[in-house]
């Protein structure tokens, strides 16, 4: 019995040895082999597609103008409207469509219902009235909890509302003179959209430009002549905008090599989308502790920081700043990262998965190839 006992005594302290080794010793593995092969990966992809990014970049530069000057919030009248995705159904918000009417406009045919009156009754007038703002914040107005449901729970607008009214303001337009107005309206709805610097609100935007040539290729299917006032962007452009986005988006992470990042955030070549990169980054980084990040490669790290204390002004990022304590406490991060977490010693080795993990920056360009 006295040999049992000494056995088991002699294999918890081993294991609490090798424990306490691995707690400690895990930022050097940061540095091992296997991470090295990881980001010799990630710069081997990124080097392949970086020409391509670029010249998709200056492309949609020169059409597609989202620049804001961030004085008048859009936020303070549309946060309070709009459903929220943690509000299942909000009887009390102005802008919730109703489940029938959510039925025909989310198919990918819903441009097969022009000339229909399925946006007969509905009032558009508060998109006319976006017009005297520039920017969306998404945490005007909030309450405290909210805006914790935001950062902790991923918590956001029903973006997918905001689509749904932007195809039948063009399916109203049908009784319109031209589409000129109606696109006007959900192009700066669109805008809006993407001022909110968030990857999931950018592809919201890019969806109601993507309605545009949706509809406009329908009409010319039927031979339509209104077809031709419709200014929409054409596939390969939504399909540009789409790339560069994505990519921007993921872009600011520490297995993207030193000297495109420091492109990518010195360059005006890359303006459209730096906001949403700064953002992404920030929240990113907030997983990570400092440890870790310089472990990498620290002149990676280094370069992301820069970007994030430089950018942080100009962007206005807001609440989002608030990921950055909120995620440094364990508990908080337990509670939104769940079952990714074990005890307290295995969260350096959870928090790096996420960042080795995370998606190819230009994995459009590759989905292309296919």
């Amino acid at each position: 019995m006295v040999k049992y006992k000494k056995i088991l005594v002699l294999t918890l302290v081993s294991l609490l040895t090798g424990m306490v080794i691995f707690y400690f010793a895990f930022p050097y593995y940061a540095q091992s082999e296997v991470v090295n092969q990881q980001l010799v990966k990630s710069d081997s992809e990124i080097h392949r597609h970086w020409e391509a990014f670029k010249e998709d970049y200056r492309i949609v530069q020169a059409s597609l103008d989202w620049k804001t000057t961030r004085r008048n919030d859009a936020g303070q009248f549309l946060n309070s409207r709009i459903p929220w995705i943690d509000e299942a159904d909000c009887h009390d918000c102005e802008l919730n469509l109703k489940s029938d009417l959510l039925e025909n406009i989310r198919s990918n045919e819903w441009p097969k219902l022009f000339g229909g009156n399925v946006a007969e009754g509905l009032n558009f007038s508060w998109l006319k009235h976006l017009e005297v703002y520039d920017h969306w914040d998404l945490f005007s107005a909030l309450t405290e909890r909210k805006v914790e449901n935001i950062l902790k729970s991923n918590i956001s607008p029903q973006y997918t509302q905001l689509l749904y009214w932007a195809r039948l303001r063009l399916l109203a337009a049908e009784k319109e003179v031209d589409y000129k107005q109606a696109s006007a309206e959900i192009r700066h709805l669109a805008k809006l959209l993407n001022s909110q610097n968030i990857l999931t609100s950018a592809v919201a935007a890019i969806e109601i430009l993507n309605a545009e040539m949706q509809l406009k290729t329908h009409l010319e299917m039927v031979r339509d002549v209104r077809a031709a006032s419709l200014p929409a962007f054409d596939s390969e452009f939504i399909s540009r905008v789409r790339r560069i986005a994505w990519g921007s988006a993921l872009l600011l992470k520490q297995s993207t090599p030193s000297e495109t990042l420091f492109e990518f955030t010195h360059s005006n070549e890359f303006s459209l989308f730096r906001c949403l990169a700064t953002t992404e980054a920030l929240i990113n980084q907030s997983y990570l502790p400092q440890v870790l990040r310089s472990a990498f490669l620290g002149d990676r790290d280094l370069i992301i920081s820069a970007a994030i204390e430089r950018e942080t002004g100009t962007c206005q990022l807001g609440g989002f700043s608030s990921a950055k304590v909120l995620y440094s406490d364990d508990v908080q991060l337990t509670a939104t990262l769940g079952s990714y977490l074990g005890p307290s010693w295995s969260r350096y080795f959870a928090r790096t998965l996420f960042s080795l993990g995370a998606p190819n920056p230009f994995r459009y360009y590759e989905d292309s190839k296919e």
